[in-house]
């Protein structure tokens, strides 16, 4: 009988006027999934995507890299082509230097991008070699951030002091980088925060259900969002070996593809270079 009263007060069947027991019961419900929302999202974001993204790095995004300075690479050649031939067209002089300045220029923000992409495969490969946590190891520090997300998480205390906001954020940092001296010490500082059984105001209590119902709506669209976008949706494809081995298979297809459209657009370039305006002004 109170399991189905329980049940029944959680579905939100609860108003200013309810009992105060039952309001606080509520607010109880309400926050242990409010705090196991919150704690899913952290670990969405600060572990399992970081190793999903490292892994799909590691596994694919590599030859994505490869891919994508090809891509880079024929673009040049092409656009170098291009603005030879416009000058020859129209009878001007033709200068490789200012050629080679206007399409560096133009794709200066391709350079950079590969320059971060191959700067993340780096760490994409440290990170899968590199130490790891036990399963249980991993365990301890997750129920240490949880402990200190049920005290002062803001989201779910938006009244918390800007001390208690300092260590929040002290402990979100610790939890990124799996420190559990941090997450300790954090927790022996709020380890005597007040609960909702020092409130006795029933409206009090009500406008607290209904803060907390907002955010655990904003709560689980984040978490959602996050599962609907990268890395989060190569997770099933990381997982599945056949999918692994197709979706390689297409992109070493692009990449042999990619090569020959550079071996197209250098002969072009190459072949222009031949021509007379071009040669006697370089």
């Amino acid at each position: 009988m109170k399991r189905k009263a329980a049940e029944t007060i959680f579905s939100g069947n609860v108003s200013p006027e309810s009992p105060v027991d039952d309001l606080r019961r509520e607010y109880q419900n309400l926050l242990d999934t409010a705090e196991s929302l919150l704690l899913e999202h952290d670990s969405l974001v600060y572990h399992i995507c970081p190793s999903i993204k490292a892994s799909y790095t590691v596994k694919l995004g590599i030859m994505e890299c490869e891919l994508f300075q090809l891509d880079m690479i024929a673009g040049m050649y092409k656009r170098k082509a291009e603005l030879i031939q416009a000058k020859i067209n129209a009878g001007l002089d033709v200068s490789l230097d200012e050629v080679d300045a206007v399409v560096n220029d133009e794709f200066e923000s391709y350079a950079k991008k590969i320059e971060d992409l191959n700067a993340f495969v780096k760490e994409s490969f440290d990170l899968e070699s590199g130490d790891s946590l036990s399963p249980a190891e991993y365990a301890a520090i997750k129920s240490e951030y949880h402990s200190i997300v049920k005290k002062i998480h803001p989201d779910v205390f938006p009244n918390v002091t800007a001390k208690e906001k300092e260590l929040f954020n002290l402990a979100v940092k610790a939890y990124q980088e799996l420190d559990m001296t941090t997450l300790k010490a954090v927790s022996v500082v709020i380890q005597n925060k007040n609960d909702i059984e020092d409130v006795d105001d029933p409206d009090n209590i009500y406008q607290e259900i209904e803060k907390l119902r907002k955010l655990m709506e904003k709560m689980a669209e984040n978490i959602l969002r996050v599962k609907q976008t990268f890395p989060y949706n190569k997770k099933e494809l990381l997982d599945d070996e056949n999918a692994m081995k197709n979706e390689k298979k297409k992109l070493k297809a692009r990449i042999e593809n990619k090569k020959k459209e550079v071996i197209y657009y250098k002969r072009k370039f190459e072949n222009l270079l031949g021509v007379d305006d071009v040669r006697k002004n370089n």
